[in-house]
Formats: structure tokens, C-alpha cells, sequence
């Protein structure tokens, strides 16, 4: 079997997508593996172009969750000090300002992660809801302001997320038209 990029060298392996015969020097020019095995050009710039959509996605999540966050603890400052202005004591004022905070993670539901655990283990939770609806409620409760006190923290984590899918981007471009111009 010759090599799909040079027809006059012989195949030392072959891509792991599409099949085709690869020499040494595409071997080991290849960016990207699927199960640690090569990538003919082709398919090398197919998976780029796949990785290119995949990050652009993930950063409009990101910047989704990261907008809900911002605007839902600018809210939650604005209720605070509304209502430390106004009549109301401090202990209003900063479940007030958590329970906005706590609605920024309405933006996790822009994640489009699916449910990985059993199904048995799913049926196992949703019983335990309906046999026991006042502790669930409790700790669904207790958890809300647990997430809305780390909700400044988000808002960090997601802006360092934003620049890491950023990174990820310039790099998949850089590989990308490095493909280009050795397929050229």
C-alpha cells in the first residue's frame, strides 16, 4: 500500500478514520490522533474543522453563563442596597442579594451535557423526591444559597474559562492553516 499524500512512498500505517495509507513523514506530521493512532491530511483537516466548531460552541456557552452571572449579580448588589437603603434589615437585604445571585445558575442549563449516570440511578433519585418532597425541597434550598455565595467565583472561573476556549481556538486556527499550506 503507497502512501495517500505521496503516491511513490510506501504506507507504514494507515489513518485511523478514513483508512488510507501514510508514510513516515505524515505520520509524524499528523496533529491530530484518534485512539493514539495517525490521521491522513484529510482527515487531519476534517477533525480540525470539527475541534474549530466544537471550541466556537463551548465559548458561546461560556459567555452565555458568564453574561447571566454578571447581570444577575449586578441585580443582586442593586437588591442589597435597595433594601439597605429602604426599611428592610440586613438579613432582607442579603438573601435578597443571594437568592439573585443564585439565579445566575439558570445558565447552566445552556449545557448541553447529558445525564450520564444509569438509569437506575436516575429512577433512584426521582423516588427519593417523591417519597421525601420536604427534605428535597430543604436541600434543593440550602443548595441555591450555597451556589449563590460561590457566584463571584463563577464569574472568575468562567472568565478564565472564556480565555483557556479562547487559546484553544488560536491554536486549532494556527494547526489548521498549517494543514492548509502543507496540503497546498
Amino acid at each position: 500500500m503507497k502512501c495517500i499524500g505521496h503516491s511513490e512512498v510506501d504506507a507504514v500505517s494507515t489513518c485511523a478514520r478514513c483508512g488510507a495509507g501514510i508514510c513516515p513523514d505524515c505520520v509524524n506530521g499528523t496533529f491530530y490522533q484518534v485512539d493514539n493512532k495517525p490521521l491522513c491530511r484529510k482527515c487531519n483537516y476534517e477533525v480540525g474543522l470539527e475541534n474549530d466548531h466544537m471550541f466556537k460552541s463551548m465559548l458561546r456557552s461560556k459567555r452565555i453563563k458568564t453574561g447571566i452571572f454578571i447581570v444577575t449579580f449586578i441585580g443582586g448588589v442593586v437588591v442589597f442596597i435597595v433594601n439597605k437603603t429602604g426599611n428592610a434589615g440586613t438579613a432582607s437585604a442579603v438573601i435578597g442579594m443571594l437568592f439573585c445571585w443564585g439565579l445566575g445558575f439558570i445558565g447552566n442549563f445552556f449545557d448541553k451535557q447529558p445525564d450520564n449516570r444509569s438509569a437506575k440511578a436516575q429512577a433512584k433519585e426521582a423516588l427519593r423526591e417523591v417519597k421525601y418532597p420536604l427534605s428535597t425541597l430543604i436541600g434543593k434550598l440550602l443548595g441555591f444559597f450555597i451556589m449563590a455565595l460561590t457566584s463571584p467565583l463563577q464569574i472568575i472561573a468562567f472568565l478564565i474559562g472564556i480565555n483557556g476556549v479562547k487559546k484553544q481556538i488560536a491554536d486549532n486556527n494556527t494547526i489548521l492553516s498549517r494543514i492548509k499550506v502543507e496540503n497546498q
